[in-house]
């Protein structure tokens, strides 16, 4: 068997396969007689049928599967002798006729990936802001708790002002150059005062009204694209005031035996805020971290992976954008692609050249993660992936890719700096102002 390589470019391989008449004739002459072993033709016992009459009926399916076996051989020979790493299936780009006593002759085609040394990975310079866990922030977080459990009790005091954040249950009236407007006018319709869900800046007009208070007001508001003015006839029915939970034993009790005490339940919501904002500045990193990596890596790969990976993008999630077009998603949804899978390569690269292999004890952290995330069992979540075969490779790639990432973070120089304060933002926009002017 002659092979033989071209590489018309980084990215595309062809090979000339030439095999030789001797071994075409040997399997043509093996698989003659396994069809022989296994022929029934009338008037000849099993295994006696003549030789020249198995060629004349079975001829094109014994030329059929010495052709597949012969292929498949010289196809892995050749991948095999030449290190050819593809993607996709290989294309054949041409095959003679299989006969006896002449030579088979294969030309096909691979997809590559183009050869390149992976460097430059170790060292890099990334720069990221200090998340830290204030007393502000932690302060702010358990409000946010409390406030998603805030409840509204009625006001039974008549001279109780409306403010905002209140809930209030109101009738209201539009007229339009004296007619009413049945879409806007309401009948016992509720507002949160601040919100402005009914029309903007409209909650300003409940503020400071009672109960059973009536007020009009001129009002302007769009209308068919056009500016209009109203007079809005506001009668408040009932007033809710808002109800802030005690951070307490009772409030605690809703999420679980797992919390014994107050205490225990900040120290929970202390250890997922660091968490939260660790994971941020790992993010973060690593997004600088690649971003170098493809600067210093400006390979070639086959359009058709793109093409695949943008496929994907769409069937996991089509989030086109309001007011985007066609082209504009498309090309947002390619170049998202690109990044993908030049991330993917090097990745692996360097997954190879350091030899970063994850253990049983990384993939079962991962699933215990999954576990706590979907409240299950572990071993049921762990049995739930291994009998899928994709779910268990995207789990492994995910997994991997991790710990190249902690790889690249330990080897880098981290810079922290200092959260900006909102003056120092402020200062720094108008420095800006002036330099343009």
């Amino acid at each position: 068997m002659e092979i033989q390589l071209e590489t018309p470019s980084p990215i595309k391989k062809i090979v000339n396969i030439e095999v030789d008449k001797d071994t075409v004739n040997e399997e043509l002459a093996k698989e003659v007689k396994k069809v022989r072993k296994k022929a029934k033709v009338k008037g000849f016992r099993k295994g006696k049928v003549p030789i020249t009459l198995i060629k004349k009926m079975y001829g094109d399916s014994i030329r059929y599967e010495v052709l597949n076996k012969l292929l498949n051989e010289s196809l892995s020979k050749a991948i095999y002798d030449n290190k050819i790493n593809y993607v996709g299936d290989p294309s054949i780009k041409d095959v003679s006729e299989i006969e006896e006593d002449k030579e088979l002759k294969i030309i096909a085609e691979f997809d590559c990936i183009e050869e390149f040394e992976v460097e430059n990975y170790k060292g890099i310079k990334v720069e990221i802001e200090k998340l830290e866990v204030t007393d502000e922030i932690f302060d702010n977080a358990l409000k946010n708790i409390l406030s998603r459990f805030t409840y509204f009790e009625d006001v039974e005091d008549e001279d109780a002002q409306i403010e905002e954040g209140d809930q209030v249950v109101a009738d209201i009236e539009v007229n339009v150059d004296g007619e009413k407007d049945e879409e806007l006018s309401k009948t016992e319709a509720v507002f949160t005062i601040g919100e402005n869900h009914y029309l903007p800046e409209f909650d300003n007009y409940f503020i400071g009204m009672t109960k059973n208070d009536e007020t009009v007001a001129s009002h302007e508001f769009n209308k068919d694209g056009e500016i209009v003015k109203g007079d809005f006839t506001i009668k408040v029915k009932w007033i809710k005031k808002p109800v802030v939970p005690e951070l307490d034993e009772d409030f605690i009790s809703q999420f679980g035996e797992e919390y014994g005490s107050v205490e225990d339940f900040k120290s929970k919501i202390k250890e997922d805020l660091e968490s939260n904002f660790k994971e941020q500045m790992k993010n973060d990193m690593v997004e600088q971290i690649l971003e170098q990596l493809r600067k210093h890596h400006n390979f070639q790969f086959p359009e058709i992976l793109i093409d695949k990976q943008v496929e994907f993008l769409k069937k996991k999630s089509n989030n086109k954008l309001v007011n985007e077009s066609d082209e504009d998603f498309e090309k947002r949804l390619r170049e998202s692609a690109e990044k993908q899978i030049r991330n993917s390569i090097i990745l692996e690269k360097i997954e190879k050249t350091e030899n970063i292999k994850p253990s049983q004890e990384d993939i079962d952290k991962e699933l215990q993660k999954l576990a706590i995330q979907f409240r299950v069992p572990f071993e049921n979540i762990k049995e739930f992936y291994l009998k899928n075969n994709e779910l268990s490779q995207e789990l492994l790639n995910r997994v991997s890719n991790n710990k190249v990432f902690d790889f690249l973070i330990e080897n880098a120089e981290i810079i922290y700096k200092e959260k900006e304060s909102e003056n120092d933002k402020t200062q720094e926009e108008n420095d800006n102002e002036k330099e343009e002017k």
